[in-house]
C-alpha cells in the first residue's frame, strides 16, 4: 500500500461484498488514517431486509467508517439512508451522512453497457457465420420479453483488465 492516497473497497466480483463491508472500519482501527469508499456490485435492499442480516446494525455502523459510499442505483442509493434513518434516526442531506466520526458521502454510480456497442464488438472477433448469430441475438434481445434474458445471458461478468477483455459466465 503507497504512503498515501485513497483506499477504495469493493470486490472484483459481483459476489462478497458484504463480506467486505467492515473492512474501512478495520483500517480505521489499524491506525490508516486515509480516505476510504466502498462501491457496492450487488443491489441495497430496503430496511427490512437488511434487519434478517445477523449484526446487522454493528454491520450498518461501520460502513459509516467509510468516507464514500457508492450505489449502482437510485433505489439503492435511497434504501442505505432509509435504514440509517429508521434504525440510528440519522438523516442524509445532500448525498452526505454526518455523525460522530465524521461524514460519509453517498453517490450513485452506475455501471453496465450498450448491449448493442457490446454485441459489435464480439463480431469483430467472430466469423461470418458467427456475427450473424450475434446480430439475430441482438434483434431477438429488443423484444421486451426477452431482453431481460439476453443481457443476463452475455453479462454475468466483464473483465476489462485485457486488451480485449474477458467475459465469463
Amino acid at each position: 500500500m503507497q504512503r498515501s492516497g485513497a483506499v477504495w473497497v469493493g470486490s472484483s466480483e459481483n459476489r462478497g461484498d458484504g463480506t467486505l463491508l467492515p473492512l474501512g472500519a478495520r483500517l480505521h482501527e489499524l491506525g490508516i488514517d486515509r480516505p476510504t469508499g466502498f462501491f457496492l456490485h450487488t443491489p441495497w435492499s430496503e430496511p427490512d431486509m437488511v434487519e434478517r442480516v445477523p449484526n446487522h446494525r454493528e454491520l450498518m455502523k461501520s460502513t459509516l467508517k467509510y468516507d464514500l459510499l457508492g450505489f449502482q442505483t437510485n433505489r439503492d442509493l435511497n434504501n442505505y439512508p432509509a435504514y440509517l434513518r429508521t434504525h440510528f434516526g440519522l438523516e442524509t442531506r445532500d448525498g452526505v451522512v454526518t455523525t460522530e466520526r465524521g461524514q460519509t458521502r453517498l453517490k450513485k454510480f452506475p455501471i453496465g453497457i450498450d448491449p448493442k456497442q457490446f454485441a459489435d464488438y464480439l463480431a469483430a472477433d467472430l466469423s461470418s457465420a458467427e456475427q450473424e448469430k450475434v446480430r439475430q441475438a441482438w434483434k431477438a434481445s429488443r423484444d421486451p420479453g426477452l431482453r431481460s434474458a439476453w443481457t443476463g445471458l452475455i453479462t454475468p461478468r466483464v473483465s476489462t483488465s485485457g486488451s480485449k477483455g474477458s467475459i465469463s459466465c
